[in-house]
């Protein structure tokens, strides 16, 4: 059975922070209906807290087709990470859906700096996680119930995962693939897209002093 995806998706969402990930689950699905297994694969949806055109980023329009947990209960919430995510993390009745929803899923995932969103909203409390490099030591100073681990290139533990800055959730979204799937699908996939199935590395080697 195909299993669903919920992008949460607020303005000025970083483009690659969805459309990466979202990618790779698509070339799953389209590999697995090219082996005849149309019921599996991912079915992926868009939320938002207001239905119709979101302008990411980039200047690029996501059409969310439904309010934030007002659809059906997903196997996977993924908050992208955005260029506005104080705006998002202050605003606590609008943290309060994106909490409710969350716990609604049976894995939820976050890429970037949405990591914020779930440490704000307490999902990451006495976990393991990570986000963009530039905001490990801020997410460890705020966020103190946090085990971050600032070189990870993404992080699962239990049913919560969280990727380093923006293409990282490209590899987070193949490390799923994997796990639902196994290691010869997502190798196909990495070959589809012309990616590396694992990169080499943590996130520090991105930083200024090198």
């Amino acid at each position: 059975m195909k299993q669903t995806i919920e992008f949460f998706i607020h303005p000025k969402t970083i483009g690659l922070d969805l459309t990466g990930p979202l990618e790779v689950f698509n070339t799953a699905s389209l590999l697995l209906a090219n082996e005849g297994k149309t019921d599996m694969g991912y079915t992926a949806c868009f939320s938002a807290f207001d239905v119709g055109e979101i302008e990411l980023s980039s200047g690029l329009c996501v059409k969310a087709g439904q309010k934030i947990g007002n659809g059906a209960e997903p196997d996977i919430f993924i908050v992208p990470g955005c260029m506005e995510v104080d705006r998002v993390t202050r605003d606590e009745k609008r943290m309060e859906h994106i909490r409710a929803a969350a716990l609604r899923a049976k894995r939820i995932v976050s890429v970037c700096n949405g990591a914020l969103i779930l440490a704000k909203a307490g999902l990451l409390d006495g976990k393991k996680a990570t986000t963009h490099w530039l905001m490990t030591e801020a997410m460890q100073n705020d966020y103190p119930n946090v085990d971050v681990l600032p070189d990870a290139i993404y992080v699962q533990d239990g049913n919560v995962a969280t990727s380093a800055g923006v293409t990282a959730g490209i590899d987070l979204a193949l490390a799923l693939v994997e796990e639902d799937h196994g290691a010869r699908l997502a190798l196909d996939i990495a070959r589809a897209l012309v990616l590396y199935l694992r990169r080499s590395g943590g996130q520090s080697q991105f930083s200024p002093p090198l």
